[in-house]
């Protein structure tokens, strides 16, 4: 059961690691993540002492803090995910691993160690990210078409653990997790109802809070297993009484829409949907009537405003506007190599996604590579 539940091979390309979690095959989520250990470290038994040294990078920065974010945080983790993360680090610990509670850099995963690189979006900032798509009328054959660059801390592990996860789910929805090898969120995710999820840093200066906090990533991915909008996940995150640590943007499309979650947490009123008419706090909007746009700032009119504050942001908005233009000034249309060649990259960019919902068509480009590739999305 379980040889038929997980598999775990490298890309023809070698670029990344190609994951399947099948839950059709019976098993529960702690099987499911203790097998999928079992199968990553039989796989290439130098993952263990990649996933730590990356790991390791992080408590530099943040020390022992990172320890105690995470366990503040972990005891709101849906259980399912929960157990799955539990699963992994009881593989982990049977190679040879550490026990629970260490965290140290000596080549192997802790438990804690496990549950820190599962929440780095919710307890140490290391993301700036940006994203753009066109739909109905402006995209060339009328399908959404959405582009995402991740820009993560660099580190040379990473080039090293990227990933697509396919998680084959029983009940709800299946779907493909765009990241990194053994990470059980969401930082990139398309659904088999074609919605597609990314997330952005937006930080507001609020001081950070992790008790009786959320991981904003597992919810993203309990709301991409169970809706089939992008509205539908949009509504779900900004709910008020899912508390989470930083404030963050959630970039979604699905077949007829393009919104952006603004989750500015100064505030409840400041947990909105963007769309692509709404009103914003600066005047430098796309003149493509179906395009909307993100880069790591709230831009809704009356929440925080930390773009107009920073020419980093500022200057990949108005790059992403030029782009669109240069694109549709035939036609007034875009189409899936025009959004390609918009997207905005720097040293930090791991990966480039571009997908067409409907047909499906997915490429991405990985830093250790550079080079867009297709890849085939079996749900």
């Amino acid at each position: 059961m379980a040889d038929r539940a997980v598999a775990v091979r490298e890309s023809d390309a070698g670029t990344h690691y190609e994951v399947v979690l099948d839950y059709n095959a019976g098993l529960n989520h702690y099987d499911m993540g203790y097998t999928l250990g079992q199968k990553i470290i039989n796989k290439n038994s130098k993952i263990e002492k990649l996933l730590d040294d990356y790991v390791s990078h992080l408590g530099f920065y943040f020390g022992d803090e990172l320890i105690k974010r995470a366990e503040h945080i972990k005891v709101n983790i849906p259980e399912n995910y929960l157990h799955e993360i539990q699963g992994m680090a009881k593989s982990y610990a049977e190679s040879g691993g550490k026990i629970k509670g260490e965290f140290e850099h000596d080549g192997e995963i802790s438990e804690t160690e496990l549950f820190i690189l599962n929440l780095v979006p919710d307890i140490a900032r290391a993301t700036q990210c940006s994203a753009v798509a066109v739909f109905g009328n402006s995209s060339k054959n009328g399908n959404t078409i959405t582009g995402r660059v991740l820009d993560w801390m660099p580190h040379k592990s990473l080039t090293k653990l990227h990933s697509i996860t396919t998680i084959k789910n029983r009940r709800g929805n299946s779907a493909a997790f765009i990241g990194f090898l053994g990470f059980g969120g969401v930082i990139t995710a398309i659904n088999e109802k074609g919605v597609f999820a990314g997330i952005l840093d937006s930080p507001n200066g609020n001081g950070y809070q992790s008790q009786g906090r959320r991981s904003y990533t597992m919810d993203l991915r309990y709301a991409l297993e169970n809706f089939g909008s992008a509205k539908e996940v949009g509504e779900y995150m900004i709910a008020s009484q899912r508390e989470y640590t930083f404030s963050h943007l959630i970039f979604l499309t699905d077949k007829t829409v393009g919104l952006v979650v603004e989750n500015d947490l100064s505030s409840p009123q400041n947990r909105k949907i963007r769309y692509r008419n709404s009103k914003l706090n600066f005047t430098d909007k796309t003149d493509i009537k179906e395009a909307i746009i993100a880069v790591n700032s709230f831009v809704l009119k009356g929440n925080f405003d930390n773009h107009n504050s920073s020419g980093y942001n500022k200057r990949r908005w108005l790059s992403y506007i030029n782009n669109l233009k240069i694109s549709n000034v035939d036609d007034e249309k875009v189409d899936f190599d025009e959004i390609k060649s918009a997207l905005y990259t720097n040293s930090r960019t791991q990966q480039q996604i571009v997908y067409e919902t409907t047909s499906n068509r997915l490429e991405i480009a990985f830093k250790n590579s550079g080079a867009f590739e297709p890849v085939k999305l079996d749900y």
